[in-house]
Order: C-alpha cells, then structure tokens, then sequence
C-alpha cells in the first residue's frame, strides 16, 4: 500500500481490513490504527454515535494520540440549504435526507474515525493519527465528493453539498494540556461558517484570526444596534446616471455609520450584518422612511421629475418579511408620494425565502414598485428568477466594473536596450510588461462577461445599471459595452458629456475625399454601437409577471 502518512510512524497495533466507502474512501487517504465499533447508544434519526459516545471516543484519541506523538483532526460538516429542503419538501423528507449524509459519512470514513451528529443537520469527525494539516484538508475535500452525489429522496431529485470546517492539533506539543473536545469543536464551526459565509459547498482549514474575527463582528452588531438607537445611521446619495447624456435618472440611497467604530473597516452598513444583528425590520422601516422624506423635501410636488425613482437597498429577511408591503403603504402615505416614486434594490432570495419573496413583490407590483435585483454576477446567480419574479433592472455588482479597468499608467512593454540584467534574471520592465499584458487579458474577459450580462438585461427587457464606476476608463468602457446607466463615485461632481463626449445625438461627418488606389488594410476592430435609448415612459417599467 503507498505510505501517505507524510513520514509519521504509525503504532505497533494490529490493522485488520478497512470498511470501503462508497466511491473513493477515506482510508484510501488517511490510514491509521483501528479501534472496535463504537457502542450501540446512536443517534435515533441518523443511527449515529450520540454525544456521550463522541465524549468518549474523543478522549480515547486524544490519550492515543498524545501517547505515539500523533496528530488528530476535527471536521464539523454542515450542510448547505438544509432548512431549504425542510420549508420546499418537508420535514420528512428533511430527516431523510440526514439519514443518508449519515450514511455517506459512515461509509467513507475510516474505522479508525468516529462520525457523529453534532446538531441539527450538523456532523463532527474525530479523526486520530493524521499525518499533516493537509491530508485532512484531503479528507474533507473527499466528503465534499462523496456528499455531492445526487440522490431521490421520496421522489425528490436533490443534490447535497456541505461546508466543512477542519482543526488539526498534535496533542503532544498542546500547550496547557490536552485539547478539549469543545475548544476544538468551536474553532472548527468557526471555520465551517467562513466556508459557509463565502458560498458553501467548500471546506475551510481553521485559522486563529478567525477568533478575532468573530469579536470584531460581535462589536459591529452592537455598534449598529447603538447606532439605530442613538441617530447614528445617515442616507447619502449617488445618482444614477444616463451616460449618454450625463443626466440623472434615479438615486440611490446608501446606509452609512455617520461615526464608525474603531473596527469597522467600511463606514457602509452591509445588509448580512443587519441581518445578523437582528435588525432588518427597524433599520429597514428607518431608511424607507428616511429616504421617502429626502425625496419629499428635494423633490416635492411638481418639481420632481418623471419617472425618477429613490433606490432603497433591503436587507434579505426584510424582502420576505409580510410586514414590507404595509410598511411601505404606511410610510408612502405619510410622506404624501406615490409608491411608484419607489425602487427595492434587493439580492438573490435563498429557496425557502422564495415563496414569500415572490408574493410581497407582487403585491409591490400592483403598486408599482419597481425592483431590481442587486450584485447582479457576483456569486451563482439564479437566471429563472428573472422569469418567476417581476424584476425590472439587474444592478451589475460592482467587482465586474472594477475589473474593466482604472486610470493608471501603463508601463512601456519590453526591455530597454542595452539594460544590464544577471543571467536567469529578469528585468524589472519586462515583469511590467508581463503584469500589463495579464490586466488586459483580464479586462478583456470582464468586458465580455459585461456584455452578455447586458445584453440579457435587453433581451429580457430589464434596466441594467452598472454599480461602482471608479474611473473613466470604467464609465467609458460601459458605454461602449452598450451599458446605458450607473452609478459610483467617479460620476458624482463629473460632467459625463464633458468628459466621454456626447452619444445622444452625434453630428453627421462629411463624405472623406476619395483617395487613389488606396492599399488594402486589415479589417479594423468593430467599434461598439450605442445602445438605443430607453423611452421615458418605459424606464423602470414594472417587470412582467409570468404565471
């Protein structure tokens, strides 16, 4: 069998034949010594070892481990979505979805292993004898293998995909003695939750900043909380601007701490974090009503312009909350204005949020409020809920407009002549060049993707509005995309026609004079054709229903 303990000696036991799992097992990666099958005191839903029995397994591996100089692992496994599959499918369907994760962890596991059910639709992995922190980043990865087999669950087709976060320690070298099991089972959720936070369906190797991590986002609920509470959130403005004509069509509002904290890193309050601190009904009924009265003191009565609309960014839970819809009639009533001066900027609902997502933003539809979905191409993006719900715009997240490009120099390509380098080296202009020739190659991908993003938005007949244009290279580099709306610092105090020139209505050129016997050239790259211009009256026009 190829040794791959990474060089550490394994004990002089007796090893008997390992259980095989199902596709590649995770003996195959990580063996070690075997123990007897743990006692019968299982889990009663999945069969699994309960807590007692991990209790004590846990405390046989670490004196097993501490005594041979070995390292030990601990993996948390959560899967992704399962409360999505309770609220779609049902309980029963749930419970027997965690009965095969169960068993796929079981089979795949080595005997030396124990498996248990941790909480919920959560599982821990007690692994002794592991050679390095690598090979149980092998490990995890091979669950996520083994979990991602599609399976029928009482004719439902679904597919499992987990977030695994992974501890290794060497119970020899601990300092303050043996590790406990729940110091280690902290720092693996800790890191189960950054692999969950960044998309799930990964695994994430454990890290002490993570720790720090935690305090610092402690902190920032409380801060935020503090802030709702003693006037500390402000609404700042970004218009949205027609790059043809420099014109602004909308705005859009931005919560911001007006006095951050010490350890918050942006002063712009992201919507997780209003989430998480439990705050999306009050903070979003302040900004709603926040952003309704600004609109009514700037632009009230006859003097606000038509079709203009104040952009509101919710948070996820808000969306699907039943109090949105009257929260809105309720605010809009006050402030005197028609909902339809209204947009909801609002992201991708999770599968159990979408039923109560799609029935508040179809009674928002009746009243015309219009919405777009935010951060547009960051992430999996959901292309059928562009069908399902009534969306009007998609909001292009700002990380593609970043990688159009920005107005820095660009160095000359190429070694000057006669430079002195040693031999082997390379030249500090010629790693310019390479580092040139990279930025472009990467503009030329997100401009592409840019494009077909855009031009989805036409097709479906959906505003699209690219968000934090930074430059003029950016701002110019949309418009010849086709892009005909964004926002983003660059454009406020900018006058766009100025600046990009004016594409509304370009002055005829006369007819060149005819040259002799010109010499045939090269096909010249196709210039980009602006966009035609959206009628006013069909501007953030009330997306279409489908049944």
């Amino acid at each position: 069998m190829e040794d791959v303990t990474g060089g550490q000696d394994e004990p002089k036991r007796p090893v008997v034949s390992r259980r095989r799992g199902l596709g590649k097992g995770l003996g195959a990666i990580l063996p070690g010594p075997e123990t007897v099958d743990e006692p019968s005191r299982p889990d009663e839903l999945t069969g699994l070892p309960n807590r007692a029995v991990l209790d004590e397994q846990f405390a046989e591996a670490v004196a097993r481990c501490r005594e041979d100089g070995a390292s030990l692992a601990v993996l948390v496994v959560a899967l992704d979505g399962f409360s999505d599959v309770n609220e779609l499918y049902g309980h029963s369907v749930g419970d027997n979805l965690l009965h095969d994760a169960a068993a796929r962890l079981s089979a795949a596991r080595r005997r030396s292993d124990t498996v248990a059910r941790f909480a919920g639709d959560e599982f821990v992995l007690v692994c002794p004898y592991v050679a390095s922190s690598d090979l149980a980043c092998q490990m995890a990865g091979r669950i996520l293998e083994d979990l991602s087999r599609p399976t029928t669950v009482d004719k439902a087709e679904l597919q499992l995909s987990a977030s695994i976060g992974v501890v290794v320690t060497s119970p020899r070298d601990s300092q303050g003695g043996a590790p406990t099991l729940e110091t280690l089972l902290g720092d693996a959720s800790l890191a189960m939750r950054r692999a969950k936070d960044e998309g799930g369906a990964s695994w994430k190797l454990f890290d002490p900043s993570m720790r720090e991590d935690v305090v610092v986002r402690s902190q920032n609920r409380q801060d935020l909380r503090a802030a709702l509470e003693e006037d500390g959130l402000v609404l700042e403005y970004e218009d949205i601007v027609d790059l043809d004509t420099g014109a602004a069509i909308s705005e859009s509002a931005i919560l911001v701490w007006s006095q951050p904290g010490p350890e918050v890193d942006h002063p712009q309050a992201p919507l997780d974090l209003v989430d998480e601190a439990g705050l999306a009904v009050p903070i979003g009924r302040w900004v709603l009503d926040q952003a309704l009265s600004d609109l009514s003191v700037r632009h009230g009565g006859s003097s606000l312009p038509a079709h203009f609309r104040v952009w509101v960014k919710v948070a996820p839970s808000l969306v699907a909350d039943p109090a949105l819809v009257a929260m809105i009639d309720e605010l809009t009533t006050t402030h005197g204005l028609s909902p339809s001066v209204l947009g909801i900027d609002i992201r991708e609902p999770s599968a159990a949020a979408l039923v109560s997502t799609e029935s508040n933003l179809r009674e928002l539809h009746e009243r015309d409020v219009v919405v777009a979905l935010d951060d547009f191409g960051a992430g999996q993006s959901n292309l059928g809920l562009l069908q399902r719900l009534p969306i009007s715009g998609l909001k292009l997240a700002p990380d593609l407009v970043a990688a159009l490009g920005d107005d820095a120099g660009t160095p000359d390509a190429g070694v000057p002549a006669g430079a002195d380098t040693e031999p082997g080296a390379t030249h500090p202009a010629a790693l310019e060049a390479d580092t040139d020739a990279r930025a472009q190659t990467l503009s030329r991908e997100a401009a592409a993707l840019v494009r077909g993003l855009i031009e989805l938005g036409r097709a479906l007949e959906l505003t699209v509005v690219a968000q934090g244009v930074e430059s003029e290279t950016q701002a110019a580099a949309l418009r010849a995309l086709g892009c005909e709306y964004a926002q983003g610092p660059f454009l406020v105090g900018h006058d766009v026609v100025a600046v990009l020139g004016d594409f509304s209505d370009p002055e005829p050129e006369a007819d060149p004079e005819p040259e002799a016997d010109p010499e045939p050239e090269a096909d010249p790259e196709p210039e980009a054709i602006p966009a035609p211009a959206v009628p006013a009256e069909s501007l953030w026009a009330p997306g279409t229903l489908t049944s």
